[in-house]
């Protein structure tokens, strides 16, 4: 906690010159912002006085805690430093109305969310409660450039409510205007100019409008006699430092045990990663989209990028698919597969998985009290010789298990529970994925759902269906279009949405072959391939003790002569039953073999 997290005192513009002294130009972060006037003939000193200020701010606020946004439909990359930053993900850009329409209606979320569910009579400002806070909320700054902003977009009463809540929030504004393109004068700029003090640069020279909000900084260039300046052009030495500064990483700082990219931020510039571990905060997930939106496709992706970046020896995959399909069957060839349920609708074949899930965690938890210093698996392969893999379940239409038979359920949500609260710690992870988690499987996970803080949504299309996965008011996953999703990794809180063009799917069978020609074979293990019992007959394991004896058995040659020998005698015994039928009632015996179906035979 302290004065670290704290919005800095003031936007660092340049310099105020005298004859004798010189001071930086600190315009009160209080103002919520800037607006800045200039011509055509001054937009390259422009942009390097607004991109000099921008790398200023996030050098003096620790990695993360401010985001930029960028709203410019230009052509030119306007802010080439800046744009440098977009892999450490501080920098955003909207270049068009519909990334813009998005990226407005997020920051005006966050503003609304904030002051409804975070900000008190304790704590009236973000700044306030970051001061007080070890979890502080990142700061963000909204970049506007007029000249191509649709006029849409700045209408009176919409932007007058932003700005006016926007500082208070967290949310501060520059707002940028060449004076040869746009007319300040009109009524849908008022809002702006009201609310942000204005500036205005002419022959290297800036200059501000009289106004309360720069009343201190006026008295002091008056009694000084002092000018403003845009300060020394720092870009490089700034953005340098902000780059080393995000690659020097302490030796003691969590790092994720997963991180698959999945996508790209709508600009394509950013990669977005799925990550699980302990930078991240996230230990399991769950996936949601309507039929055909993408989940399977994202799903083999991350399977596949499991196998690209882990051996077995670091992580074990269980795949279970309930959609009466065979899908994961591609995968029978996956170097880290331990399992793989196809065309499951049985309960007890998930419940089964997760008992054995308890009693690794048993298993796990015994042999880490062997070291007083181990508390998880991070710590543990830390000092073991033979490290212990973590171990993944994927679970494709997992709604399938919170149907039907009360007792098997309650049986199922327990251990699911056990899973998810205590797994974490011995490598333990769960990946869910549905069409929704809305009506009764929502009810059945109940307060489980805290567990699952990574939360990735395809396009839905009823209120209740996001808000059920993201979070109250948070409807964003109505809107998204084909190849889009929502990676949040905040329990699906609206200002952790972050929007991703997903990758298109991976040749799975390249891809394996490929990478199992490059491994040991101690690298790799040879996946079980459970399948399901055709005709409705219950089912085993291929082990005695497991689920699908019988069945995996009766495709042996041995047990397959032995089940038609049987099959002859109940034919032959359902014949002689037939005839014996026909005689005692008079009845003609084909027509009692054509009902029961034996004449098809």
């Amino acid at each position: 906690m302290g004065s670290e997290n704290q919005f800095p005192i003031g936007f660092p513009l340049g310099d105020l010159c005298g004859k004798e002294f010189m001071v930086p130009y600190l315009v009160p972060s209080d103002a919520g912002g800037l607006f800045i006037e200039y011509s055509e003939h001054q937009e390259v000193e422009v942009n390097t006085l607004l991109e000099n200020c921008i790398l200023g701010l996030l050098s003096l606020l620790p990695q993360n805690l401010l985001q930029i946004h960028v709203f410019d439909f230009g052509f030119k990359k306007r802010f080439p430093y800046l744009a440098d930053l977009q892999t450490l993900g501080v920098y955003n850009i909207y270049l068009n109305s519909q990334k813009a329409d998005w990226g407005l209606q997020k920051l005006e979320d966050i503003s609304r969310d904030r002051h409804h569910d975070l900000l008190s009579i304790d704590h009236p400002t973000l700044n306030s409660f970051n001061r007080s806070s070890d979890y502080p909320y990142p700061y963000h700054l909204m970049v506007i450039n007029l000249s191509y902003f649709p006029e849409s977009y700045i209408n009176p009463k919409r932007f007058a409510d932003f700005v006016e809540s926007a500082r208070d929030a967290g949310i501060y504004l520059f707002v940028f205007a060449d004076i040869d393109q746009v007319d300040l004068s009109e009524k849908r700029l008022h809002s702006l100019k009201d609310n942000l003090p204005a500036f205005s640069l002419a022959d290297g020279e800036l200059t501000h409008e009289p106004g309360l909000l720069l009343a201190d900084l006026e008295r002091l260039s008056e009694r000084f006699g002092l000018k403003a300046f845009p300060g020394t052009d720092n870009r490089d030495r700034l953005a340098s430092d902000l780059i080393n500064r995000s690659s020097t990483t302490d030796a003691d700082e969590p790092t994720d045990f997963l991180e698959i990219p999945i996508g790209r931020s709508p600009d394509g510039r950013s990669t977005i990663n799925f990550s699980l571990g302990e930078k991240s905060e996230n230990y399991h997930a769950i996936i949601t989209g309507t039929t055909g939106t993408g989940k399977s496709t994202l799903l083999n992706n991350l399977i596949v990028g499991i196998a690209e970046n882990f051996t077995a020896q670091e992580l074990r995959l269980y795949l279970m698919d309930f959609k009466q399909g065979v899908e994961h069957k591609v995968f029978s060839e996956h170097p880290n597969c331990e399992k793989i349920f196809l065309g499951s609708d049985n309960l007890d074949a998930a419940t089964d998985v997760l008992e054995s899930f308890v009693n690794l965690m048993k298993e796990r938890n015994a042999l880490f009290r062997r070291y007083p210093d181990v508390k998880d698996i991070s710590s543990y392969n830390g000092i073991a010789e033979k490290k212990m893999p973590r171990v993944l379940l994927i679970i494709d239409e997992v709604h399938g298990l919170f149907s039907g038979d009360y007792k098997r359920q309650d049986l199922f949500r327990s251990l699911l529970s056990s899973v998810a609260t205590q797994g974490r710690s011995f490598g333990i992870h769960l990946i869910l994925s549905t069409q929704t988690i809305a009506g009764s499987i929502n009810q059945s996970l109940g307060e489980l759902m805290a567990q699952f803080s990574l939360r990735i949504t395809y396009r839905l299309i009823k209120p209740q269906d996001a808000e059920a996965v993201m979070s109250m008011g948070n409807l964003a996953p109505l809107k998204l279009n084909k190849f889009e999703l929502i990676y949040n990794n905040g329990s699906g809180l609206k200002e952790n949405n972050v929007l991703c063009r997903v990758d298109p799917p991976k040749d799975i069978l390249a891809s394996i072959n490929r990478i199992r020609n490059s491994r040991g074979e101690h690298e790799m293990i040879a996946p079980e391939i459970i399948e399901k019992v055709s005709g409705g007959g219950e089912s085993e394991d291929r082990d005695a003790n497991d689920w699908s004896t019988q069945y995996i058995e009766s495709l042996q040659p041995g047990r397959r002569e032995q089940n038609r020998e049987k099959a002859a005698q109940e034919r032959d015994q359902h014949k002689e039953f037939l005839a014996q039928f026909a005689e005692k009632h008079d009845l003609d015996v084909t027509q009692i073999q054509g009902l029961s179906g034996e004449a098809r035979e």
